[in-house]
């Protein structure tokens, strides 16, 4: 009874991942990679590895499937700063026992950047800050008046994690890491942020069919739930 009941829920993720592969304005890997976010937000660990390891099949060369899965662990990383960091641990850490050892033999095992010298902490605070005024446009002053006014210490924790995560393209696009924040988002019903992040996947180039993508993937995870 265990078995089939642990095949019959393998299948409905399969299921899930081939609706969201149809969905348009994505390609297969970005809507996978959106889809094992959703499922982090969730806190569903196990989807992810499902989803991840039925995706790597269909990807031809050694070569493409480690840079997915680079791709996969930096959206997953990047998730943690909505999600929190336990859903994002669980998630990342379901992935890796999951993979074949080819693919972990070939992965990075040091940090994209380290923060060794004031100049690379200096360059993350530019860049995240670059990164907030094209996600929020003409809001952002607003913004930070807002949250500075609410803890100080806040808007510094932003600062700090716009600079070094969100805005970090190794693996992923800008319009990728809003898309990805509009699954995120829609999946914890945080109505007030995902208004904010629907404009910002706009401000920073996605479509309007990404953007509907997007939230299509996280009301399907949710009519799921």
């Amino acid at each position: 009874m265990v078995i089939v009941a642990a095949k019959i829920e393998e299948e409905r993720y399969i299921d899930m991942y081939e609706r969201v592969c149809r969905l348009k304005g994505l390609s297969r890997d970005q809507a996978t990679v959106l889809l094992c976010v959703g499922y982090t937000a969730s806190n569903d660990p196990g989807a992810v590895a499902i989803v991840a390891n039925h995706h790597l099949k269909t990807i031809p060369t050694m070569e493409e499937q480690v840079a997915w899965v680079e791709y996969v662990r930096q959206a997953l990383f990047k998730a943690c700063l909505i999600c929190s960091f336990p859903r994002s641990m669980n998630a990342t850490y379901a992935l890796m026992e999951s993979l074949n050892a080819d693919i972990k033999a070939q992965l990075r095992v040091e940090p994209i950047s380290q923060p060794s010298e004031p100049s690379v902490a200096d360059k993350w605070r530019t860049r995240g800050n670059d990164f907030l005024q094209r996600v929020y446009g003409d809001k952002t002053e607003k913004l930070q008046t807002t949250i500075h006014g609410t803890n100080p210490d806040l808007w510094i924790y932003v600062e700090d994690t716009y600079g070094n995560i969100a805005s970090d393209t190794t693996f992923m696009t800008e319009i990728d890491t809003e898309l990805s924040a509009i699954v995120n988002l829609y999946s914890m019903s945080a109505e007030p942020q995902l208004a904010d992040h629907l404009k910002g996947a706009r401000n920073v180039g996605a479509s309007e069919q990404q953007v509907q993508s997007a939230l299509d993937i996280g009301r399907l995870l949710k009519e799921c739930s």
